[in-house]
């Protein structure tokens, strides 16, 4: 997923530059936020529904239904109001498109779980379409088009079908079409899925502000150096959270306090590790390997990019910790971290984006986050040693 994202953010910087490619962004992430919250927490709900299978396929195409109608609507709105003006009828069709297939994608992963199948399946569902939204952009590409309303639509038409089609060969083809159950989805799932959505929200929200408070207030070039700055904090932690999720399969089962404390002691100084290993290099090397991968256009993102690489370190250490109180039935005291780094976050954004410097903004992502992982540290000990 690193490497399918690295080459079209690549693709996109080298062909359209920081200003068109801004505008590409800011679609990709007004698709991306509300794809999140639109979610609903159903990909962890259907992951343990104690009902049948059938009584899901209806529930699911009817949240795919709902999510590309509401799509079409938010992004007629962001065009006509003037606040992504560049959008065409081609861009409000793919950014619909691109949000539809993120979160047919996020269910289907959930299914793919209920049912066991975590290596081809799971795998497929996660990786297939956002591989063949990087061969449409290669596409597109190569036609010479430089319009990112045509790259928006190449992306989320690959993205959207592909995904749908996954869906509907996971669920069971035509047959499960045909003996699907009601559309409604029951209290048992919708309990399910308002539990999980809390979490969902708070562990995902904040992580997404920076880049949708500069989708919306700055211009489109600074939205294009500051993709570049995220890509790369993205990949850092990514590296560390691969602990995380050993992590989260470790602390099943046990109860002994100072096993759970020496496990989270342990995968925390192993999270921060890794993810330094591979954050102070680069951001050491930023003005350099941006230069190399994205072009001279692209080197005034350096301050920003050296910031959330950093940044990337307590991320990780965050994204285990979190995992680690799920494991102990603690998502309220998980919760309750978020939202006041939630909090904090939106407060210190409203003034660093007045101030229009990435780095300034860049500095609160920083902050936020080292606070966060902190006080998720000291909860998940306290709740270690119950």
């Amino acid at each position: 997923m690193l490497v399918l994202g690295l080459v079209s953010g690549v693709i996109a910087s080298r062909v359209l530059g920081p200003g068109l490619r801004g505008e590409l962004v800011a679609g990709q992430t007004w698709a991306g936020t509300f794809a999140m919250l639109l979610t609903l927490g159903v990909g962890q709900a259907v992951v343990n529904y104690r009902g049948e299978d059938r009584e899901l396929t209806g529930p699911l195409l009817l949240q795919a239904a709902g999510t590309l109608v509401f799509g079409v609507v938010l992004f007629i709105v962001l065009s006509a109001s003037g606040q992504q003006g560049w959008l065409t009828a081609g861009g409000i069709v793919g950014g619909a498109a691109l949000m539809t297939g993120t979160v047919v994608s996020s269910a289907s992963a959930g299914y793919a779980q209920r049912l066991g199948r975590m290596t081809g399946t799971f795998q497929s569902v996660r990786l297939l379409p956002q591989a063949l939204g990087v061969l449409a952009i290669v596409l597109v590409w190569q036609s010479g088009s430089r319009d990112p309303n045509y790259w928006l639509l190449a992306v989320g038409l690959a993205v959207c079908v592909s995904s749908a089609l996954l869906m509907v060969s996971l669920l069971g083809g035509r047959q499960a079409m045909r003996r699907m159950g009601r559309l409604r989805p029951s209290a048992e799932l919708v309990r399910a899925a308002g539990s999980a959505f809390v979490l969902v929200i708070g562990t995902q929200l904040i992580y997404r502000l920076d880049s949708l408070l500069v989708a919306v207030y700055l211009p489109s070039y600074k939205v294009g150096l500051y993709a570049v700055a995220v890509s790369a904090a993205g990949a850092c932690a990514a590296v560390g959270q691969t602990v995380g999720m050993l992590t989260f399969s470790r602390m099943r089962g046990i109860d002994d306090p100072s096993a759970r404390r020496t496990i989270i002691n342990r995968s925390v100084v192993q999270s921060v590790a890794v993810t330094a290993a591979v954050a102070v290099p680069l951001a050491l090397l930023a003005p350099w390997a941006i230069r190399v991968v994205y072009g001279e256009a692209f080197v005034s993102a350096s301050g920003a990019t050296r910031l959330l690489v950093l940044a990337a370190i307590p991320l990780a250490a965050d994204y285990l910790l979190v995992h680690a109180l799920l494991s102990m039935s603690a998502s309220r005291g998980a919760f309750r971290v978020q939202l006041l780094a939630a909090v904090v976050t939106i407060g210190l954004l409203a003034a660093a984006i007045s101030n229009g410097s990435l780095t300034v903004i860049a500095s609160v992502s920083a902050a936020v986050y080292t606070l966060s992982a902190t006080l998720l540290y000291i909860t998940a000990m306290r709740r270690a040693a119950r």
